[in-house]
């Protein structure tokens, strides 16, 4: 979730690298991007790490820190989310490639047919 806030989305911390308090801007969050994500809300979101069976990974959009926070029994908002990025199909080339295999398919059946059906007639009668 990490990644993506920084990464992807572009968004800032109120620490710095070094662990310094830096801010945010005037209204005090960090979450100035959301991107096409409609529901990302500046608040926290249960990371999927789990310290002990009492603490847990929270990560909090508003200010773009990571931390772990006693008492899983808080409401929490949740994000599944897959780790690394995931590779878009590319429809141009998957099309081409199942038209080239229905061309191949297509091409066996022609092959498997009789070459000549007079002479195959011819024989039966």
């Amino acid at each position: 979730m990490s990644y993506m806030y920084y990464v992807n989305l572009q968004n800032s911390s109120v620490h710095d690298t070094s662990g310094i308090y830096i801010g945010c801007d005037i209204t005090g969050a960090c979450l100035t991007s959301t991107a096409l994500f409609n529901n990302f809300l500046p608040d926290n979101y249960w990371a999927s790490t789990e310290i002990d069976p009492t603490f847990a990974r929270s990560f909090n959009a508003q200010h773009g820190i990571q931390t772990p926070f006693d008492g899983k029994a808080n409401l929490f908002y949740a994000w599944a989310l897959r780790s690394g990025d995931v590779a878009v199909v590319p429809l141009p080339d998957t099309f081409w490639l199942f038209f080239c295999c229905l061309l191949g398919l297509a091409g066996f059946a022609l092959q498997s047919l009789p070459r000549n059906i007079n002479s195959n007639f011819a024989r039966i009668v």
